[in-house]
């Protein structure tokens, strides 16, 4: 009831319900996506229990001063549309996206799609394979998670699919360090990245190749994919336009394990 009655044009983009049960209060934070990303849910958590510490401590709320502001992020993102450095940016993505996304083989061609109408599916590691997967796996060939997540990936995509080259559509947190005179580190907003990336996949080559072939193809890709999404103003959007990639990948990161106690947990 509380994230429904939200309005898009007339606001508020943000509810708060405070219930109280038996077991303990539960307090729901209802933010609209449009003005909230995983790295905003972090900062306006730790805020939240900063400001919580210090009133039940009967001290002044005091919390770090805010940085810039994403309207003025978005505003240095216009010009930088324009700057002569972003022309090899556009020759790259041009180039990649001249040739349209290869198609997955389906069963039924998309018609009407309707919320009701998707299904998902999930899967989870152990533990142990998890700890494997974030603190040791890097070591052998200096490598990130999503290096790895791909691969894997697009190995499993071409064994079921039969295809040699992956295209996927990749989502980042989009606040890259493009300016010295710009802090994102406390700002809150939805900053994604959304780029398109093709992973070819050698049949007669070792897991070993694999991955570090991913990690140089990744590593080719300018300014994280953020060039991608900005379309000077000599530019005609239409230039650009092709179909993109059916998959999606996006690593948010981890949500626990964090290391300041405070009296908050996740529900």
């Amino acid at each position: 009831e509380i994230q429904s009655s939200m309005d898009i044009n007339q606001g508020p983009l943000v509810k708060l319900g405070l219930f109280k049960t038996r077991n303990g209060d539960h307090l729901l934070i209802a933010i609209h996506h449009l003005v909230v990303d995983g790295v905003s849910w972090r900062i306006l958590l730790e805020d939240i229990a900063v400001a919580y510490g210090q009133a039940s401590s009967d001290q002044p709320i005091v919390l770090p001063l805010k940085t810039d502001s994403f309207k003025r992020w978005s505003e240095r993102l216009v010009d930088f549309a324009d700057d002569p450095d972003m022309k090899e940016d556009r020759s790259y993505w041009m180039e990649l996206t001249s040739e349209p996304a290869a198609r997955l083989s389906v069963d039924w061609k998309a018609g009407e799609c309707y919320l009701e109408d998707m299904r998902h599916w999930g899967t989870a590691l152990s533990e142990m394979r998890t700890e494997q997967l974030l603190r040791r796996v890097n070591h052998a060939y200096n490598t990130e998670i999503n290096d790895i997540l791909l691969a894997a990936l697009s190995l499993a995509v071409q064994e079921w699919s039969g295809m040699d080259e992956i295209w996927v559509q990749m989502e980042g947190h989009g606040r890259e360090e493009l300016f010295e005179d710009i802090n994102l580190t406390r700002t809150v907003g939805w900053f994604t990245t959304c780029y398109p990336v093709k992973l070819a996949v050698e049949r007669d080559k070792d897991l070993r190749y694999h991955i570090k072939h991913i990690k140089e193809c990744l590593n080719r890709i300018p300014r994280r994919g953020i060039g991608y999404g900005l379309t000077s103003s000599h530019e005609s959007a239409g230039e650009r336009a092709t179909e993109g990639p059916e998959l999606s990948f996006n690593y948010l990161g981890q949500f626990d394990g964090g290391s300041n106690e405070t009296a908050f947990e996740m529900s």
